[in-house]
């Protein structure tokens, strides 16, 4: 049986911007005897590498190819890339000292973290678990263009290109619901059009926290947007 004597600590960076990256992230992250950071390619650096290496640079920090787009290929190929991981970080943490993984926002929230939490516990089910959450790119989105996303008796409708349409309608249909959608893909077409006529504040963000960032009413938003976008569609507020 595999004793692990470290922690298996799932941290969130933030949408983008290194200067939202939490002090309790940054201790983690520097203490850790390894980081671990998702990227499409082993030659270059992910996002959350750039964050983390900007946020704290004595991180040791080594890639992890997995891929990150939402087709059901791709969520195969990650789980794949979890188990292949999870022998070396059993074995980091048999050595002690904490072994980290740093996703983008929070890592509660659409992240890679849990698939190698459940191939890491196949091989070490007595693995300790923890979470540094992360500011949110929709909390990020709101703050920057100046949205008040919940008041009184509102609530919020998180969801990505892949929920079902009916989700996301049942969502604009409704007054008082807040509508998140991470990764719209094409749905930003259809969310653009509900709310045309409507007089909800609408927005629309990509590539938060970088110097590329774009933030734009949602009735400008092209067709075609990049894969870390996000779309933020207020509750109705009553005229003054």
């Amino acid at each position: 049986m595999v004793t692990a004597q470290g922690r298996l600590i799932g941290v969130g960076v933030g949408p983008g911007d290194p200067d939202l990256v939490t002090v309790r992230a940054v201790r983690t992250l520097e203490r850790a005897r390894l980081v671990l950071a998702p990227t499409l390619d082993a030659a270059s650096p992910g996002r959350a590498e750039r964050i983390c290496r900007e946020a704290a640079p004595s991180a040791r920090i080594e890639r992890v190819v997995m891929p990150m787009t939402s087709d059901a290929e791709a969520s195969s190929r990650r789980r794949a890339s979890a188990a292949e991981v999870a022998p070396l970080v059993v074995a980091a943490l048999e050595v002690g000292g904490d072994v980290a993984w740093v996703t983008l926002g929070d890592p509660g929230i659409y992240s890679t973290f849990w698939l190698l939490v459940d191939a890491v516990h196949a091989l070490a089910p007595d693995v300790l678990v923890e979470v540094v959450p992360g500011v949110v790119a929709f909390s990020a989105l709101a703050a920057a263009a100046g949205v008040e996303l919940l008041d009184d008796a509102d609530h919020l409708v998180l969801a990505t290109g892949r929920t079902r349409t009916e989700v996301v309608d049942a969502a604009l249909a409704d007054p008082d619901s807040a509508l998140v959608l991470y990764k719209p893909g094409r749905q930003v077409q259809r969310v653009r059009e509900a709310v045309a006529s409507s007089d909800r504040r609408a927005v629309v963000g990509w590539l938060l926290g970088t110097p590329e960032a774009e933030i734009r009413p949602l009735a400008e938003a092209p067709d075609e947007v990049p894969y870390l976008t996000t779309v933020l569609v207020a509750p109705r507020r009553p005229r003054a």
